[in-house]
């Protein structure tokens, strides 16, 4: 399969305002990328077919090699859950 765009959250904040503002703006362009090629406005399912964190791909794909967890630390950090971030990806 193939990657049609990997998107990547800066890590540097310095205040929760500021991350909210890029965090929106991350939330809607996964949102609207996935729009674009035509896939599920999901998160880290079985399906092959939605949006994947890092995380799901270093314990999903053997050959990733990989030991990235992102970004559900960083998300964390500032208050978004797990449940968060997928209703985000899923509602908008």
């Amino acid at each position: 399969a193939e990657t049609y765009a990997a998107v990547e959250l800066i890590e540097s904040h310095s205040t929760k305002e500021e991350f909210m503002t890029d965090y929106r703006l991350y939330i809607e362009l996964l949102r609207n990328l996935a729009d674009e090629a035509g896939l599920p406005k999901t998160l880290d399912t079985g399906s092959l077919a939605g949006i994947k964190t890092h995380e799901y791909c270093t314990n999903n794909q053997p050959n990733n090699h990989s030991d990235h967890v992102d970004p559900y630390p960083y998300l964390a950090k500032w208050g978004i859950s797990r449940e968060q971030f997928k209703h985000d990806i899923e509602n908008g």
